[in-house]
């Protein structure tokens, strides 16, 4: 084995292969970012990746929820994503998520920035849902 060429070296490389893949074969705008999401869901063991993984795909949910209504009430209004940003983390907390606070967050206020809701908005709910339901047997 070529030496700093371990487990969690490889395992990151073909995260990221395979997140820009399925970025260019689903027709993401932009599969960088796809790639980028697999580093952030790395860590030293299968068992925190799966948990990070897991964090990120409950914590988008609710982000992409709380931004989607607030935009239909007040699109960028401070106060609204202040209390958003509030009633999210409580919600996280409620759940023992306390690792899904900060991705929730930014899923928010990414989609209460948007000037235009587009397909591409939804994606941000619709594969999140749809890995959930895969990866909730390992749960």
């Amino acid at each position: 084995m070529i030496k700093g060429l371990g487990f969690r070296t490889l395992k990151t490389a073909v995260s990221v292969f395979l997140a820009m893949f399925l970025g260019e074969v689903l027709d993401f705008a932009y599969p960088f970012h796809a790639a980028i999401a697999a580093m952030f869901a790395m860590d030293k063991t299968m068992f925190g990746s799966l948990k990070l993984g897991r964090n990120r795909i409950v914590g988008s949910i609710i982000g992409a929820s709380i931004g989607i209504l607030c935009c239909y009430m007040d699109r960028g209004n401070p106060l609204l994503c202040a209390l958003a940003i509030a009633l999210q983390i409580m919600i996280c907390n409620f759940l023992k998520l306390k690792g899904a606070i900060i991705i929730s967050g930014i899923m928010m206020l990414i989609i209460m920035g948007t000037q235009v809701m587009s397909r591409y908005t939804m994606v941000f709910i619709v594969l999140p849902i749809r890995s959930l339901v895969l990866l909730s047997p390992l749960w």
